[in-house]
């Protein structure tokens, strides 16, 4: 017999740990992979049905079955808080496993240098591409 936790709790705790409301219609990242995050964890820790699931996000049953199946694409943050509401409300599901990076062999000041003589083969324009849309959401989601 799985734990059984509500969908409502765990829209609450899942809303509440990533910052977001998974209820929203997005395609944005920030969003759906913590969707994917709850549709997996409603499956695994409760007795619902992929369309009670789906009901909870308003998406379809369809929807709520891509998003357990995809569940391995989310961030490793995302996962530890995945791992964090099995290990506060105590589910039995099992739990991400990952490995840990490792540490970089080169100090921070050689990465710089390396990063710097890099980023300097770029012209002008490439170089504020990257800025716009790599490096600027990178930090954003890292910070």
């Amino acid at each position: 017999m799985k734990n059984q936790i509500e969908l409502d709790t765990l829209i609450e705790e899942v809303n509440e740990r990533f910052g977001v409301d998974v209820r929203q219609k997005t395609r944005k990242r920030n969003v759906v992979y913590p969707k994917k995050v709850f549709c997996h964890l409603a499956r695994k820790a409760t007795l619902h049905s992929l369309a009670d699931i789906g009901k909870k996000l308003n998406i379809q049953h369809d929807n709520a079955y891509l998003h357990i199946n995809t569940v391995d694409s989310v961030y490793d943050s995302h996962k530890l808080i995945y791992n964090s509401i099995i290990d506060d409300y105590s589910l039995n599901v099992p739990k991400f496993e990952f490995e840990e990076k490792k540490e970089l062999e080169m100090p921070n000041q050689d990465l710089v240098k390396v990063a710097v003589e890099k980023l300097n083969t770029l012209d002008r324009e490439k170089l504020q591409d990257f800025i716009e849309y790599r490096l600027n959401p990178y930090l954003k989601l890292n910070s």
